[in-house]
């Protein structure tokens, strides 16, 4: 199960050198952008490593690139810039350096 946490952010210096990092050649910092945060319930603690608890990581994580692939798909139908970052990698996964961040509101 997913909970959903979108936080409204507006060019948080703070946090726009992490986006500038994870997303070479975008301008983050101009114009608004949300991030969605997507929280799971483990059944096990992830602090430490089993068969169990690495078979629950793996179902968890194919969800989450699942569910967020499926998030990002319907903000860019929608006109809007979307991107998620892989758990596995840390790193974007449809990053396109020629896309700015400053075409996030949606198309009129």
């Amino acid at each position: 199960m997913f909970y959903l946490t979108p936080l409204g952010i507006y060019n948080p210096s703070y946090i726009m050198v992490d986006f500038m990092d994870l997303f070479p050649g975008s301008d983050v910092m101009r114009g608004d952008f949300t991030i969605i945060s997507l929280c799971q319930k483990t059944e096990n603690d992830m602090t430490s490593w089993s068969h169990e608890i690495e078979e629950e990581r793996e179902a968890l994580m194919a969800l989450y690139v699942e569910t967020a692939e499926e998030l990002c798909s319907a903000l860019r139908n929608a006109g809007f810039w979307a991107d998620f970052v892989d758990p596995s990698s840390g790193k974007p996964v449809r990053h396109d350096p020629v896309l700015s961040l400053g075409h996030i509101s949606p198309s009129n």
